[in-house]
C-alpha cells in the first residue's frame, strides 16, 4: 500500500543544507536550475520510504560516481586504503567525517525519521565468535577504531562500519530488494536533452 507524505523536511543532506515542504500533494512539480538539489530531493524521499536503506545509500553514491582515495587511520586503515566510496558526499558541503556530519530526513506522515551520522566504531567479539561494534572515541584513543555510520530510525539504532555497506550489498538479498511503492528513473544519459525524474507515492 502507496505512502503519503502530506509534508518533508530535510536537513544536512547532499545538496540540501535545510529544506521544509510544509504541503505536498499527490502529484508534486520540482523546477530548478542545475545542481539545486532537485534530484537530491527525489533521493532523500527514496531513503525515507525504503525498508533497508543500505542499498540505497550504496547506490546512491555509485550511482554518482562518488569515489575518493582516503586513508583512515586506525585498524581500519589497510581496508580503507585506496579508491572508495566518498561517504562524505552524503551529507552537505562534503564535510571531513572526522567533523562526524549529521543529515536527517522526517514526515510527521511516516513514523520512522530518519537521521545518519558519521561516527567510529570499535569491534568487539562475543564469547560465541559473533563480531558486534560499540561507539568508540576514535583512533587517537582507540587503536581499534574502524569508520562507520549510525543510523537512527524510529527510535532504534544500528551502527554500521563503511566496509560492511560494500559487503552487505553484495548480497543477493539486498540486491534483490524492489520498492513497491517508490518509483524512481533517474536521468537519461548526458547526450539526450531531456531529463526526467518521477516519484509514486
Amino acid at each position: 500500500m502507496a505512502r503519503h507524505i502530506s509534508s518533508l523536511e530535510i536537513g544536512g543532506f547532499r545538496a540540501l543544507t535545510h529544506l521544509y515542504l510544509p504541503h505536498l500533494s499527490d502529484v508534486n512539480l520540482f523546477v530548478g536550475k542545475n545542481s539545486t538539489g532537485k534530484t537530491t530531493l527525489l533521493e532523500a524521499i527514496r531513503l525515507l520510504l525504503s525498508k533497508d536503506i543500505r542499498p540505497r545509500l550504496y547506490e546512491l553514491l555509485v550511482d554518482r560516481d562518488e569515489y575518493n582515495l582516503r586513508r583512515f587511520s586506525g585498524a581500519s586503515s589497510r581496508q580503507s586504503e585506496g579508491q572508495s566510496l566518498s561517504y562524505e558526499a552524503l551529507f552537505s558541503g562534503r564535510p571531513d567525517l572526522s567533523q562526524a556530519p549529521r543529515f536527517y530526513i522526517g514526515s510527521p506522515d511516516i513514523e520512522d525519521d530518519l537521521s545518519i551520522s558519521f561516527t567510529w566504531l570499535r569491534p568487539e567479539r562475543s564469547d560465541d565468535a559473533s563480531l558486534r561494534y560499540l561507539p568508540s572515541d576514535g583512533p587517537a584513543d582507540d587503536l581499534e577504531a574502524v569508520p562507520g555510520l549510525e543510523i537512527l530510525r524510529d527510535g532504534r539504532r544500528a551502527l554500521m562500519p563503511l566496509d560492511r555497506l560494500n559487503r552487505l550489498y553484495t548480497r543477493r538479498l539486498l540486491r534483490d530488494e524492489t520498492l513497491s511503492n517508490v518509483v524512481y528513473l533517474p536521468s537519461v544519459p548526458r547526450q539526450r536533452l531531456w531529463h526526467r525524474f518521477e516519484v509514486v507515492i
